[in-house]
């Protein structure tokens, strides 16, 4: 685990896990941090379906955000997660 980690600097732990090329743990770390901006666009980047996944499970847990916003975000992941899917499978 890195420092980063340990001193719950998520966001930074992330940025890490990226640069050396662990991207489905940064996306876990991203999670833990809560920022649900950087999530969802992580999870864009990211392409992959491990990523989409979490960070649609994520928003589909949120309880402070307004109900019809995570809706959308929830729709736009979960769309993101079957154009990747269906890729993947061609």
């Amino acid at each position: 685990m890195p420092r980063c980690k340990q001193q719950n600097s998520f966001q930074l732990a992330a940025k890490k896990y990226t640069q050396a090329g662990q991207k489905l743990k940064a996306m876990k770390a991203l999670l833990m941090s809560g920022d649900t901006e950087r999530i969802i666009f992580f999870a864009n980047v990211a392409r992959q379906k491990e990523s989409y996944i979490l960070a649609a499970n994520y928003l589909s847990n949120l309880e402070n955000v307004h109900e019809n916003e995570a809706t959308v975000k929830v729709r736009a992941c979960v769309r993101a997660c079957v154009r990747a899917c269906v890729r993947a499978c061609v």
